[in-house]
């Protein structure tokens, strides 16, 4: 497969402020420990209405398009451009391979996020299980 090289912007949200530039400072270490960055401008964090963002562009050669596609699902960037190469040839054998992954990385987050909902359900019902029961004791209570 083809190398590509990239810019890409990724962002963090959160607060306080100084959490927010903290992770944005790993973020950026844990790529380059990753990638090849070729270049990376840390942007400082500003307030949004109720948190604080900062973003960082980077630009990044990949081997290949699915180390490319791996990290997009990692880091989930804001913004991509494709810098080069301009066009892209792909085997159909090439072509599967990627979408097979890309399937595989949409199943997978599909499955976590199922098991969330159905987590978050047991717990929703278990909540509202203990607070009936907490209201039948003050009603016995008051009785």
């Amino acid at each position: 497969m083809v190398k590509l090289t990239t810019r890409m912007i990724i962002e963090v949200a959160g607060f306080p402020k100084e959490h927010v530039e903290e992770v944005m400072k790993k973020v950026v270490e844990k790529i380059k420990q990753e990638q090849k960055v070729l270049s990376d401008v840390v942007h400082e964090a500003k307030e949004l209405k109720e948190m604080w963002g900062s973003f960082v562009e980077l630009e990044i050669t990949f081997k290949d398009l699915n180390h490319f596609t791996d990290f997009c699902f990692e880091y989930m960037p804001s913004s991509i451009d494709v810098l080069e190469p301009e066009n892209f040839s792909f085997t159909s054998l090439d072509l599967s391979n990627l979408y097979n992954d890309l399937m595989g990385n949409i199943h997978r987050y599909d499955m976590l996020l199922k098991n969330f909902k159905a987590t978050n359900t047991i717990l929703r019902r278990q909540l509202d299980d203990k607070e009936k029961k907490e209201e039948v004791s003050k009603s016995e209570e008051n009785i």
